[in-house]
Formats: C-alpha cells, structure tokens, sequence
C-alpha cells in the first residue's frame, strides 16, 4: 500500500490544530440587548398596520382626515409644505388615472400609459414594490411614492412650489424607508 506524504502531513496538522485549538474550559455565554425601534403612529395608520420610525425634525404630525392615515406639516426656512399618507383599496384607481388626476392638479394635460415610464421610477424599499412620481409643472410639483400594503395602495404624497418639493424628496424617502408595516 502505498502512502501520499501530502495527506499524511494534512490530517496530521488538522487533528494537531484540533487537538491545541480548543484550550479553554469554561463557557462563556454573552447577553446582547435587543434593540426597540420607537415607532409612532396614528389611530388612522394603526388599523393599516402602519406606523413610522423615523420622521424628519422639521415634519410635525398634524390631525389625520378623511382618507388619510397621517398627515405632516414640512416647515422649511420660510414655507411650509403638507406631506399625507393616504391608503386607498387597490382597485379603486390605476397608476394612470392617479397621474392624470395629479397632473390636473397642476394644469398639465392629461397623458397615456406609454408617458409613465418618464414620469415615473420603480423602486423596492421594505421588500415591496413601488413606484415614484415625480411631476414638475411652470411654478408647482408633486412627488408622490405609492406601494401595495395590505390589499391597499398607500400613498405618500407632497406638493408645492417646485422649490418646496425639491427639498422635501430626501425627507420623504428616509421617511418611506423607516416605516414598520405590521
């Protein structure tokens, strides 16, 4: 029989390793603290199994109505902008007749489902799917990100000046990014 050198030397190190490796007779064990998020929350958000845990220092909440889940006040050197969380059921409206509506809103025309694409940018935060809108008339914008959650289509929407707008999209992406959906 005729013996490799190279395996002799291996399994010689690995059993040497193993043998000096474990020199230490007693267990240690470690206890780690979990970390708690603080999330916030409104009546309205809380019966979607949503709520937030982070919100930008210049945002302050602000009375939630009608179909909105929260509502935030964005003040900014001199203006301030409202930012709403909405959550409409899926099936009440497309992509495009919400696009449609918003670009009324502005006093642009209306457009088809091959013009989304330029409007729009797919995005995937907290595991889901969603889209941006960004819509920029003469002197006013809308930036709106809208995600399925829950058999519903919730929105996170801003408009004002162009200016106003600009500012705040940094703001409502962190925003986006930090929300615990239940």
């Amino acid at each position: 029989m005729k013996v490799n050198i190279r395996y002799v030397f291996m399994f010689s190190s690995l059993f040497f390793v193993a043998l000096l490796g474990c020199t230490q007779e007693t267990i240690q064990t470690h206890i780690v603290k979990k970390t708690v998020i603080k999330t916030m929350e409104t009546p309205q958000s809380r019966r979607q199994g949503i709520s937030w845990s982070y919100v930008p220092s210049h945002w302050t909440l602000t009375t939630a109505s009608g179909l909105r889940i929260a509502s935030f006040m964005a003040k900014q050197h001199s203006h301030t902008t409202e930012i709403t969380v909405i959550s409409l059921p899926e099936r009440s409206q497309t992509l495009l007749a919400n696009i449609n509506r918003w670009r009324g809103q502005l006093s642009l025309p209306s457009v088809t489902a091959k013009d989304i694409g330029s409007m729009s940018q797919k995005l995937t935060l907290l595991g889901l799917d969603m889209t941006a809108v960004h819509l920029v008339a003469d002197t006013q914008a809308i930036y709106s990100v809208i995600f399925p959650y829950n058999g519903n289509n919730v929105f996170v929407k801003i408009q004002g000046s162009i200016h106003e707008v600009e500012e705040e999209i940094y703001f409502i992406n962190r925003f986006i990014g930090g929300l615990v959906l239940d």
